[in-house]
């Protein structure tokens, strides 16, 4: 193989070590963020180490190197090194999470020193690597150049672009296909085995490759034109320091410009983990074709170092130009929203979209960027600076990007904000860039130099008033920001919005807004929390927040210790301190500014804030109760979207495990978990963390797309009815309708040993840290407008099966005008109407009878005229699917003792006995179902079978109309949970089997259909 082939095959070999080197960095963020509890944290913490242990290596390399005759050899004996350690780091992970959890964070009890060990023990865990990932660039690109020492500049700027190409194919690959494919493990394992092959690769093709040390010393380039005779031997060691200074401030700029423009975009894409790795592709992109782009002219250049100031320059105006771009990003992201549809390939189009968004806002300024550190190091190479400058280069830049990361989270997004950070980052590279130039010698000619003098000042009247244009007429619009565009491609009405809080914090925008009576705490644009303020029914978070709260004591009424993981609008804070019975709530928040927010929310959330039982930590939930040695009668989770990057870590099996010891012997858990933007394998993979490690559970639906799960490491509790004694719990639960008991069974799903066959016949894993399944599939399940609604509607079938199989009845609900959907529960939304239908059909009066629609009054009209105020002329004509729908709403929604009556006026009607043998069957399986009496269900049914079989076909029509059965359906269903009550399983499987060999695949997919199905078949379910 000749030094050409050579050349292009270690170029080749270096696209693989990029992708090797960003799997890195984005699956040590994943673990991280395991560790650390928010993804911001982790991916900061992985950008100073990973960007520190980089330059750490890279300035080691450019120490030794020199003293190595080999150094393809030596970048060989580093990739394997790397690989090795990548084979052991999940194991080694592991072992430490769970010694610092079980033994080193109790011990310190101390949260300064918890948080202490906690950053240092992250970062001991990816610093060696790092090191060595930070020797492979200098090492490969001085062992190269002492290949070809003629084309050093050529040679850096294609391995710059090489090793971000290939960092650019790593994040895609990690985050889009690996992860979801072989976890976290496996992706490391990947990682590690590319590094081997790349080891083996380049010590096949260069372990005879022997060039002498100092080679590279020894070339050294002719003063260039505008220096003056004998000046460069003067100015050689002002030329470094010159240099390595503007690699260090680019360095800081460029980081600063990559947290800031993570932060910006976080309102344009969402916060979801793909959006990230969208991000950070599209900065390294710009990285490599700036790389590129010099490689073509770095030898041609006659005044590389003016270059260089110019290129600094510019790249500080053009991130400047990003802020002018920024809300133009979220017009074109409304843009994308509007026109695609919700389909894959749609989201195919939608993930493209973002991408293109994100090129628009860091592509130029990045691109710029690529160019730099190339150019530094040929001009210090052509100085006679020698293949050590590559090494020292590489470091300073590193440790340039550890300070701006630094300077971004703490400095500019908290103090300066959006804006102000990304100004601040322009005028480092700016002032880099005109200091340079002003260091330049000049030339020996007046005029010359009285022309570099009025091109400097020029140039520097460009940079003022583009910094005092911006500042006046650049204005990221915070209504837009808030809006969340990423959801559903609609903006805040800014006549109707109004931002009463604007704060970027560390780990997200916050954002408090006020519009048409509603109060919306937003993070990143994402509503976390509302509470109408103005006139009208209460919002769908308003019965969330307090019902979590009010379920927790309803079922351990004597609550005295509560934890609260998020504060939210503070609301389940303020409403579990309602009991007087409770002594201490304590509410861990990662964020601080969403307490500031959570103050706006005034009297709801008062006492988080007011009452001396409050306590409120700044903490992440894990770290917080490692370290705490309390236990808690309630522990209460209410994160946020399960899609944002790092907040699924809190309903994996693993979290649920550590949060299980917490609990005092008789203590409980609450889980809130979102329905609504997500798919029932989903849920199913965090009703399995859950259901592994706890005993117990109960589900409510507490809104229409949000349940709250009731766990118990060993049984949950009866509910308790004396939560309603204390006045302030009952005051509080009063102004959404909850008056007694009722309101809240009403909302009851069903308990583990009713769903958990249900939800273990879904062919997907337990939701987990090292298989984040929530993570991987939230952002686009979100995008496809999925729903797993129909889980909380399970006992809203128009068969009562949850409540006959779980031996429940339902009470009396108490009546009342609800206004927004969302504030009903699926179950409770049907008692209401049912009530209506009952009452109406009974009196034929209509006054008051708010939640019937014009169908459903010709229908009911239907059967008070046909079957119950009829006579034997026109009980002929009775039609049996307006009573259908009838007995479908009236008898899961009312209790059997007023059905008795109910049904009982139909019997006794002076038409019964006119009516066919058919039709009075169907009275009496109505009946029956109201009474949730199996026996007699079974009879009715199998008399049914016949009567029905003899009527002409299109009465066996297996379609449904608006998710409710027709005949054939109902009957077979009814069979089944009949027989399944009576503890008839065998008869009921064969029952089922006969519902599965007549009815279609869009049933068969339904979650009651499901359901049933792992009911029957409950024998093949693990327990």
């Amino acid at each position: 193989m000749n030094i050409n082939q050579k050349k292009f095959a270690l170029y080749a070999i270096f696209v693989l070590s990029g992708i090797g080197g960003l799997i890195y960095e984005s699956i040590w963020s994943h673990y991280l963020k395991l560790f650390l509890g928010h993804a911001a944290y982790a991916q900061s913490l992985v950008l100073v180490i990973f960007m520190g242990g980089m330059g750490i290596g890279a300035w080691l390399a450019g120490r030794y190197s020199h003293r190595w005759k080999n150094l393809l050899l030596g970048y060989a004996a580093v990739e394997l090194a790397i690989g090795l350690s990548a084979l052991i780091f999940h194991s080694t992970f592991v072992g430490f999470t769970q010694f610092s959890y079980d033994t080193v964070l109790p011990a310190l009890a101390n949260p300064m020193l918890a948080e202490l060990y906690r950053w240092s023990g992250s970062a001991l865990l990816i610093l060696p690597q790092s090191i060595l990932l930070g020797m492979t660039f200098p090492l490969l690109s001085a062992g190269l150049i002492r290949l070809v020492p003629q084309t050093s500049g050529p040679v850096l700027a294609t391995l710059y672009f090489t090793n971000s190409l290939g960092a650019t194919i790593g994040v895609m690959l990690s985050g889009f296909v690996l992860i979801a494919a072989v976890g976290l493990p496996g992706t490391i394992l990947t990682a590690g085995v590319i590094n081997v092959v790349v080891a083996l690769c380049v010590w096949l093709i260069c372990r005879s490759e022997t060039v002498e040390v100092g080679s590279t010393n020894e070339v050294v380039a002719l003063p260039a034109a505008h220096e003056a005779p004998g000046s460069r031997f003067l100015l050689a060691g002002n030329i470094r320091g010159q240099l390595l200074l503007v690699a260090f401030l680019t360095g800081c700029a460029s980081f600063i410009y990559e947290v800031i423009w993570i932060r910006m975009l976080s309102m344009v894409l969402g916060s979801s983990t793909h959006a990230f790795e969208i991000m950070l592709c599209a900065f390294i992109l710009g990285l490599a074709f700036g790389s590129l782009c010099i490689k073509r002219y770095i030898h041609t250049l006659a005044n590389p170092r003016l270059v260089l100031a110019v290129i600094q320059i510019v790249m500080g105006l053009l991130a400047l130009g990003s802020l002018v771009l920024y809300n133009a990003s979220m017009d074109a992201m409304q843009w994308i929203m509007q026109a695609t549809s919700r389909s894959e390939f749609a989201y195919t189009a939608f993930n493209v979209g973002s991408m293109a968004i994100t090129m628009a806002i860091m592509f130029p300024a990045a691109f710029c960027a690529g160019m730099t550190l190339p150019l530094i190091t040929h001009v210090l190479l052509k100085s006679g600076h020698g293949e050590k400058s590559i090494g020292h280069v590489y470091a300073v830049n590193t440790f340039g990007s550890i300070i701006g990361v630094i300077l971004a989270v703490h400095v500019a997004l908290p103090i300066l904000a959006i804006k102000g950070g990304l100004m601040l980052g322009a005028a480092i590279d700016i002032a880099a860039g005109l200091l340079l130039w002003w260091l330049i010698p000049r030339a020996a000619a007046p005029s010359a130099s009285s022309l570099s003098r009025f091109k400097f000042a020029a140039t520097l009247a460009v940079v003022l008033a583009s910094f005092g244009l911006t500042w006046i007429f650049v204005q990221p619009d915070a209504i837009k920001m808030a809006s969340g565009i990423y959801r559903f491609g609609i903006y805040i009405p800014p006549e109707s919005g109004k931002i009463l809080l604007e704060k970027d914090g560390k780990t997200a925008t916050v954002h408090v807004v006020s519009q048409d009576g509603i109060l919306t705490l937003r993070t990143n644009g994402k509503p976390d929390a509302s509470l109408r303020t103005g006139a009208g029914a209460p919002t769908s978070d308003e019965y969330t927040q307090t019902l979590i709260a009010a379920l927790g004591l309803y079922h351990h009424p004597l609550a005295e210790s509560v934890a609260m993981i998020g504060i939210g609008s503070g609301m389940t804070t303020h409403s579990l301190l309602a009991s007087p019975v409770v002594k201490e709530v304590s509410t861990i928040e990662i964020e601080p500014y969403m307490v500031d927010g959570a103050r706006l929310f005034g009297k709801a959330s008062e006492r988080a804030f007011s009452d001396p039982r409050s306590r409120i930590y700044i903490d992440d939930a894990k770290s917080f109760f490692a370290v705490s040695r309390q236990q808690y009668d309630l522990i209460v989770s209410e994160p946020s979207n399960p899609w944002v990057s790092g907040v699924s870590s809190l309903f994996t099996r693993e979290f649920y495990a550590r949060i299980k010891p917490k609990l005092t012997p008789n203590g409980i858990f609450v889980q809130w978990l979102q329905i609504y933007q997500t798919d029932y394998d989903v849920v199913a993979s965090v009703m399995k963390a859950l259901g592994a490690e706890f005993g117990d559970y109960v589900m409510y639906e507490t809104a229409h797309g949000d349940i709250a799960i009731i766990a118990s490491p060993t049984k949950v509790a009866e509910p308790d009815g004396e939560l309603f004694r204390h006045a302030d719990v009952a005051y509080m639960l009063a102004k959404l309708n909850v008056i007694t008991p009722a309101d809240l069974e009403i909302r009851r799903v069903g308990d583990k040993q009713l769903l958990h066959g249900y939800f273990s016949g879904y062919n997907t894993a337990e939701n987990s840290d090292f298989f984040p399944i929530l993570d991987l599939r939230g952002a686009r399940d979100r995008f496809l407008g999925r729903n797993a609604q129909g889980i909380g509607e399970l006992a809203a079938y128009p068969i009562p099966v949850v409540d006959m199989l779980g031996a429940r009845t339902p009470g009396r609900v108490t009546p009342g005008i609800y206004g927004d959907e969302g504030g009903k529960a699926a179950r409770l939304k049907d008692a209401l109407l049912a009530r209506q239908m009952a009452e109406f059909v009974a009196d034929g009066n209509l006054a008051g009878k708010t939640e019937l629609n014009s169908q459903l009054v010709t229908e009911l009209e239907h059967v008070r005229d046909y079957w119950l105020k009829c006579d034997k002329t026109n009980a002929a004509n009775a039609r049996l699917d307006p009573l259908l729908r009838f007995a479908q709403f009236v008898n899961p929604g009312m209790p059997p003792d007023e059905l008795r009556s109910v049904w009982a006026a139909f019997t006794d009607a002076r038409c019964y006995q006119a009516l066919s043998a058919y039709h009075r069957a169907w009275l009496k399986l109505f009946a029956a179902v109201g009474q949730r009496d199996a026996s007699t269900m079974v009879s009715a049914v199998l008399e049914l079978f016949p009567l029905h079989k003899a009527l002409p076909p299109p009465s066996w029509d297996l379609a449904a109309t608006a998710g409710y059965p027709y005949e054939i359906e109902y009957l077979h269903v009814a069979l089944v949970t009949a027989l399944l009550a009576e503890g008839k399983r065998s008869a009921a499987k064969q029952a089922w089997q006969a519902v599965l060999d007549v009815k279609s695949e869009r049933f068969k997919r339904t979650p009651m259909a499901l359901f049933l199905d792992a009911t029957v078949n409950a024998d093949r379910v693990s327990k």
